[in-house]
C-alpha cells in the first residue's frame, strides 16, 4: 500500500496501491510537487482497491492544485472501483483518464 513517485521527462508519475481514503497522502504529495515546480502529474490508480468520498476529495483537491499552478493532473488506468465511483459522482470538472502511462504522458506534454 502506498504512493510511489518517479519522474518521466518533465512529468511526475505517482503510482498508488491500496485504500484511497483520507490517509492516502495524495494531496500532500501533489502540494509538495507543485511547490517544487512540477505541475504535470499522472496518477496511476490501477492498484486502488478502495476509494471513498474523502479519497475522492483528495483527488479533486490535488487536481485543483495542479490547475491553479498552470499544470494538469491526469489518471492512468483507474481500477474498476475508482471508475465506478467517478461515474456515480461525476465530479466537476471531470478527470482525464488514460488506459496507459504512455497515453497519459502524451496528454501532459500537449
Amino acid at each position: 500500500m502506498g504512493l510511489q513517485e518517479r519522474s518521466v521527462g518533465n512529468a511526475k508519475v505517482l503510482v498508488f496501491s491500496g485504500r484511497a481514503d483520507r490517509s492516502w497522502g495524495l494531496q500532500s504529495a501533489v502540494d509538495r510537487l507543485v511547490t517544487a515546480g512540477h505541475g504535470q502529474i499522472a496518477v496511476d490508480l490501477s492498484g486502488a482497491d478502495f476509494m471513498d468520498s474523502s479519497g475522492l476529495g483528495e483527488l479533486s483537491a490535488a487536481s485543483n492544485r495542479c490547475r491553479a499552478s498552470g499544470g494538469k493532473l491526469v489518471l492512468i488506468n483507474p481500477s474498476s472501483i475508482v471508475t465506478r465511483l467517478l461515474a456515480i459522482v461525476k465530479p466537476a470538472p471531470g478527470f482525464e483518464q488514460y488506459a496507459s502511462e504512455a497515453e497519459a504522458l502524451a496528454a501532459l506534454s500537449r
